[in-house]
């Protein structure tokens, strides 16, 4: 197992110019995170040098126990961040949606449940939330919810749009509430 000492985790990042206080978990004694640029580094007996993910997104990682395996990028930002490993049932998400953006501040945990509520809140905030009247005197509203394109009918035009207003009232709560912009 590679001992790590706290004055090893300072490094000097080329790409950004800049240098950085490195984070290390135990649990992946390999690896460290730098949470400013999202980027990581590897820690071996030779020195310490950035690694970058493989195609799939993930990085190889030795476990504590010896053991090796890979690990998606942003599930290894957020436990060596927290220091903790990801619940089961819990997902990482970027609150800013670029999942390319590694930054610790970018990076929050939801269930995995209301994940896909807040899917469908960033569609209806973006655009997928309508309202449109037919020719038959009609008024719909087409929204997003369980991942599908829903449209309901009514035969009242404030009814459809107080209905219009409760869906974009609660996405926004939604998105305020786990800090996503959009």
């Amino acid at each position: 197992m590679l001992e790590v000492q706290p004055q090893d985790l300072n490094v000097f990042n080329k790409i950004t110019n800049q240098q950085e206080q490195l984070l290390y978990f135990p649990e992946y004694n390999n690896i460290a995170y730098a949470p400013n640029s999202g980027s990581f580094w590897r820690l071996s007996p030779k020195g310490t040098y950035m690694t970058f993910p493989n195609i799939d997104n993930m990085i190889f990682v030795r476990m504590q126990d010896g053991k090796a395996t890979h690990k998606k990028v942003h599930i290894l930002a957020w436990e060596i961040t927290n220091k903790r490993k990801l619940h089961k049932g819990y997902i990482v998400y970027a609150k800013d949606m670029n999942q390319e953006n590694l930054k610790a501040n970018n990076l929050g945990i939801i269930p995995r449940v209301e994940y896909k509520l807040l899917r469908d809140a960033i569609a209806n905030v973006k655009g997928a939330l309508k309202f449109s009247v037919q020719s038959s005197g009609k008024f719909y509203v087409k929204y997003r919810e369980d991942n599908r394109i829903k449209t309901k009918k009514f035969s009242c035009e404030e009814t459809a749009k107080e209905f219009k207003q409760e869906i974009l009232r609660a996405n926004t709560m939604l998105l305020a509430k786990y800090h996503v912009s959009t």
